[in-house]
């Protein structure tokens, strides 16, 4: 495939630079851009999704589906994610607003004996007995007293009455927020139902796009030369994102990554599918980086403190996570489900950043990692921490 068929590479890394990348590195080093700035970025990233949007018709149209099928699946497995923490948070509620419920009851019925116990004496006592009481005493004083200790008793008896009422009026708002909250559960859970027969429809979507795109290559012998221009793309993406990176610092508040060598965490907890170097494409390519067993949706994390400097699409890496570490490193975290991180984010060690797939049309889900060090790809194998796999 000619060169001019990537073209969109170099403009989507524009966008990620301008929009994602140069703000935010600008504010971390506290010289905010002019206006003047601001207009020329903003003019730059107009042309730049202008001239993208005409590039990426130059993709064949196989490869357009898979890319919009993978994008819309990934968007519905986000919404998917947080209606669930949704329903999660309202079940955790519903759960404490029946307990509270269920003390209020407790309450109600204590009091409510409480309640009948005071009725009882005051009509045993008869509404003239404190009366009569008092009218008999000779002694003003201890008159005064009984009159005293009467108000006395017949404030506790309100209060009483008063709680009871608070208590029932709690009861009664505790019993309607029960009642929204279930109806917003009833609510998320038909979302959710939705959400998930319309992400069945992108699995199968995803599968009739990816037979499509192994049929053409099949049909023009065409495997090895789809997988150069797999790796031309990542490379062309890397070079702008070299050149885009040097005159643009990074926080200095970390360790450098230069002195983590075989100190690194690894980006997924499963076995090694593939080391750095090994051949595939019939032998004529070697891999430039590592490939993880993972299932889709386990978390893969950062291996060092880094910018995002890419967060989007590209054809054979799937959804690609490309991080900047300072002096020249880069990781990249390919074949993911979905991206956590957006463009300019600062992510720490361990941190998720995306959860592990197989976008890209890779048949088999996953996590592709790489380190890049100037450019060049590197062994990740020496850096991460050493573990039996």
């Amino acid at each position: 495939m000619k060169p001019s068929a990537f073209s969109g590479l170099t403009l989507t890394l524009a966008v990620t630079v301008l929009a994602g990348f140069w703000l935010p590195h600008l504010r971390a080093a506290d010289t905010p851009p002019s206006e003047q700035q601001l207009a020329e970025i903003n003019t730059a990233i107009d042309r730049v999704k202008a001239w993208l949007e005409q590039a990426n018709l130059q993709h064949p149209e196989y490869e357009q589906n898979l890319q919009a099928v993978e994008l819309r699946l990934a968007t519905v497995t986000r919404q998917i994610s947080t209606t669930r923490n949704s329903i999660d948070a309202g079940n955790t509620q519903l759960n404490a607003l029946q307990q509270q419920q269920q003390q209020l009851l407790a309450q109600k019925r204590q009091q409510t004996e409480i309640i009948k116990q005071l009725i009882r004496a005051a009509y045993m006592e008869g509404s003239q007995s404190m009366l009569k009481l008092v009218l008999n005493q000779e002694d003003p004083a201890e008159a005064a007293r009984m009159l005293y200790y009467h108000r006395l008793i017949n404030e506790h008896r309100l209060a009483q009455v008063q709680d009871y009422e608070r208590t029932l009026t709690n009861l009664e708002n505790t019993e309607l927020e029960i009642q929204n909250s279930n109806n917003k559960l009833i609510t998320e859970n038909e979302k959710l139902a939705l959400q998930l027969q319309e992400m069945e429809m992108q699995r199968q979507a995803r599968q009739q796009a990816l037979a499509t795109l192994e049929a053409s290559i099949a049909e023009r012998d065409a495997e090895l030369q789809k997988l150069q221009a797999d790796r031309e793309a990542l490379e062309l993406l890397l070079e702008e994102v070299q050149r885009a990176m040097e005159a643009i610092p990074l926080p200095g508040s970390q360790q450098p990554f230069a002195q983590r060598q075989a100190g690194l965490p690894w980006p997924g907890s499963g076995s090694l599918l593939s080391r750095f170097g090994d051949r595939y494409g019939n032998g004529e390519l070697q891999r430039q980086g590592i490939t993880l067993d993972a299932e889709t949706g386990d978390p893969v994390r950062a291996v060092h403190g880094g910018r995002v400097v890419f967060a989007n699409w590209l054809r054979g890496s799937g959804h690609l996570m490309i991080l900047d570490h300072g002096d020249g490193y880069l990781s990249l975290y390919g074949y993911n489900e979905t991206l956590t991180q957006q463009q300019g984010d600062w992510v720490n060690a361990g941190e998720v950043i995306a959860t592990a797939g197989n976008s890209g049309g890779q048949r088999q889900s996953g996590i592709y990692f790489e380190i890049r060090y100037n450019g060049r790809p590197v062994d990740p194998l020496a850096w991460l921490e050493p573990e039996n796999r």
